[in-house]
């Protein structure tokens, strides 16, 4: 059995009890002193790895964050298998954001 995903591909059911694997591309970015959880919709939701990956590698080069105002270089480095840390120059300052996959283990509600 499938079942679609936020229209990001088709999440497979793995064996029977088990859900099905849930990967994510997360943007995480520096504002001041703090690091914040990017929220994208839809969503950055995947149902292989490699999907993940892909569109991980393809948000270093096109996601844009809200600083600096006017970017003038981006650096894009690998520093994991599946993260990235990616610095963009400004005029006036430089402004960093990582961008990682990872594998959606719970979801808590209360």
């Amino acid at each position: 059995m499938t079942t679609g995903h936020e229209g990001h591909g088709r999440v497979q059911d793995r064996l029977p009890g088990e859900p099905a694997r849930v990967w994510e591309v997360l943007i995480e970015s520096n504002v001041g002193e703090h690091w914040l959880l990017e929220v994208s919709y839809p969503p950055l939701k995947f149902a292989t790895l490699a999907q993940a990956r892909a569109v991980a590698e393809a948000q270093t080069r096109t996601f844009r964050p809200a600083d600096p105002f006017k970017q003038v270089r981006r650096t894009v480095y690998r520093t994991g298998e599946d993260r990235y840390l990616v610095a963009v120059e400004g005029l006036m300052s430089t402004f960093q954001f990582t961008v990682q996959v990872g594998e959606q283990v719970a979801v808590v509600e209360y």
